[in-house]
């Protein structure tokens, strides 16, 4: 057996004594290995996008200006804001129905909040203010920024919250204090608000509210009061 065994392994050996054949082994290990350096601390040079990329975003920005501008008597949303003062209150369907005419020709923008505000981050940084993209809502603010590009791209959600902190301190200095169970159900209208645009009574059927108490809660904390101040933070917030 250690006979056949020797025999076996100088057999399955004998290619190997071609030395074209190390050497080709040989070439093919050294374009192959990577060295993987553990102790040096790699430094970051440069972070931002290159001028391709650049020019690529310049020109759909363009197209979406002129996007905006063509359909702004065709498209509801664009309609609202065009309009001085609003003639109506945004709602989460203009925005839905908004979103849609962008995914389809010409523009043909997939997941337009999203791609439309790292586009804006690439050629103007200096205007955008805060990490915004991942609300379906923030196609109002890129909207609006695209009418009036002297101001700057703010997400929904932080124009609501500096809306609604200024609103709670009128609210303060006028006499009107909120209690702990009260604050908790404007903080969760605020919030809905910075998602959806608007709020009503309905709407306290769902989550979170249902989970405070639903419509019959908001009645025993606010009284009469429920619907005036759904109006404010409606006209406030996200006006």
């Amino acid at each position: 057996m250690e006979a056949a065994e020797q025999e076996s392994i100088t057999e399955a050996l004998k290619p190997f004594h071609n030395p074209k054949l190390r050497d080709r082994i040989i070439g093919i290990h050294a374009n192959i290995e990577q060295v993987i350096d553990e102790v040096t601390q790699d430094a970051l040079l440069h972070v931002g996008y290159d001028e391709v990329a650049k020019d690529k975003a310049r020109t759909v920005r363009a197209d979406f200006r002129k996007f905006i501008e063509d359909n702004q008597d065709e498209i509801e949303a664009l309609q609202i804001l065009y309009s001085r003062p609003y003639r109506s209150r945004l709602q989460y369907r203009h925005v839905k129905e908004l979103a849609a005419a962008i995914e389809r020709p010409p523009l043909g923008i997939h997941d337009p909040q999203k791609r439309l505000w790292q586009l804006y981050e690439a050629i103007e940084p200096e205007k955008v203010k805060g990490k915004g993209g991942s609300s379906l809502v923030d196609l109002i603010a890129l909207v609006r920024h695209a009418i009036q590009p002297e101001e700057d791209l703010v997400p929904v959600a932080e124009t609501v919250e500096q809306r609604y902190t200024e609103w709670i301190a009128e609210q303060e200095s006028t006499g009107t204090s909120f209690t702990e169970d009260q604050r908790r159900w404007l903080d969760a209208i605020r919030d809905h608000i910075a998602n959806s645009l608007s709020i009503d009574p309905d709407d306290f059927e769902y989550a979170p509210f249902s989970q405070l108490g639903g419509l019959g809660k908001a009645h025993q904390l606010f009284g009469e009061d429920l619907q005036k101040i759904l109006d404010e933070l409606n006209e406030r917030l996200a006006a």
